[in-house]
């Protein structure tokens, strides 16, 4: 699926978009609009960005917008 980038939010396109924002040390919002869904992200990782924790933090979010469809 295309992601777009506009106004510091990403939006991850397709049938149930998904608006987030990544910031760091781990701090993430997903909105999911079609799902009446907001899922906030708190953390303190490491390193300021971390591609295999913000992978692991997508899957997860795709998870729970699938068990509550």
């Amino acid at each position: 699926m295309p992601i777009r980038y506009r106004s510091q939010w990403y939006i991850l396109e397709g049938e149930a978009p998904l608006i987030f924002a990544l910031g760091i040390h781990g701090q993430n919002l997903f909105i999911a609009r079609k799902n009446e869904l907001v899922i906030a992200k708190l953390s303190s990782q490491a390193l300021p960005l971390d591609a295999a924790r913000i992978g692991l933090t997508m899957r997860a979010v795709s998870q729970i917008r699938k068990c509550l469809a």
